[in-house]
């Protein structure tokens, strides 16, 4: 099997990275630290672009005459490392581990209040879903809480 880093494509490199170590890359799994690096990241999403420019092509699109899809191909491929794929090439943020001194077995979570200034308040038909960032604390089997750290638990 040739070395990966001879690989001329960067996307290629990750691909060959992941086999060669027997990992699967299914569209949900995190790939991440078969990416080496921010330039490597850089490398993909230039290669995500260049495609992406290519469907717009194949489906008869000016992206250059049309002010309001030139650029497109660079936000889409953005769109999809940065954000709806975020999970699968940015490392996960790590689980910190604190007592649970309050000894809760449940989930605890803060609702804030909506107040609209002039107008009574209400109380809302259904009960708000919690966003995941809502979802910063609960509990497990030994006691102890766990959620995450979005600067890695260095807090």
């Amino acid at each position: 099997m040739n070395d990966p880093e001879n690989i001329a494509t960067a996307c290629e490199r990750v691909r060959a990275r992941l086999e060669a170590a027997g990992r699967r890359f299914h569209a949900n799994d995190n790939i991440s630290e078969f990416i080496h690096g921010e330039a490597e990241l850089k490398a993909l999403e230039d290669e995500a672009t260049a495609r992406m420019q290519a469907v717009l092509e194949a489906l008869v699109i000016d992206t250059q005459g049309d002010h309001n899809t030139r650029g497109t191909a660079r936000r889409v491929a953005r769109m999809f490392l940065h954000e709806v794929f975020k999970g699968r090439y940015h490392r996960m943020p790590s689980i910190t581990e604190f007592p649970n001194a309050e000894r809760l077995n449940e989930l605890v979570r803060e609702a804030s209040e909506l107040v609209v200034e002039g107008e009574p308040e209400t109380e809302p038909e259904t009960e708000p879903q919690p966003s995941m960032s809502e979802l910063a604390e609960t509990s497990v089997g030994n006691g102890a809480g766990v959620g995450t750290s979005p600067n890695g638990g260095t807090e």
